[in-house]
């Protein structure tokens, strides 16, 4: 089975037989980086979250898509409950001039999540300053504010 067959899989709510092919196919040897990273991703999805999370930082150091690979690993430690490590992650993402919108809201969720208020509102805000065309973040200040 390839991973386009265990992507269909997902996407048709068949999580349970996607994950047992994932698990499978996470044992080739010799995947190239592209297909490393759909392997990592899809893991992910699957609900494999220390899986995901090995199979990111697996990834060769000069993978090119360095947002994409960042993201991946810090939505899979966020989905696994790992806030602190999330926020970590994107953190660095941010420091190396590598942000996107969605940065600093997964990275205000984690805050927020880990019990840091005031933090989840700078990465919010600082999304917003970043990016004000974009309106996630300030949805997500404003259910903040109401929150406390």
């Amino acid at each position: 089975m390839s991973l386009m067959e265990v992507e269909a899989l997902l996407k048709t709510g068949n999580a349970a037989a996607a994950g047992q092919e994932l698990d499978r196919l996470a044992e080739t040897p010799g995947l190239a980086a592209e297909q490393q990273f759909k392997m990592a991703w899809l893991l992910g999805q699957a609900k494999r979250y220390g899986k995901a999370i090995r199979a990111f930082e697996a990834l060769p150091q000069g993978y090119s898509d360095v947002f994409g690979r960042y993201y991946g690993l810090a939505l899979a430690y966020f989905e696994d409950g790992q806030y602190g490590k999330c926020a970590e992650i994107l953190n660095e993402l941010s420091a190396r001039g590598v942000a996107k919108p969605e940065i600093f809201s997964l990275l205000g969720v984690a805050e927020e999540k880990d019990g840091k208020t005031l933090e989840a509102y700078n990465a919010f805000r600082q999304g917003i300053y970043k990016y004000p065309k974009d309106a996630r973040n300030y949805l997500n200040i404003a259910a903040l504010s109401v929150q406390h």
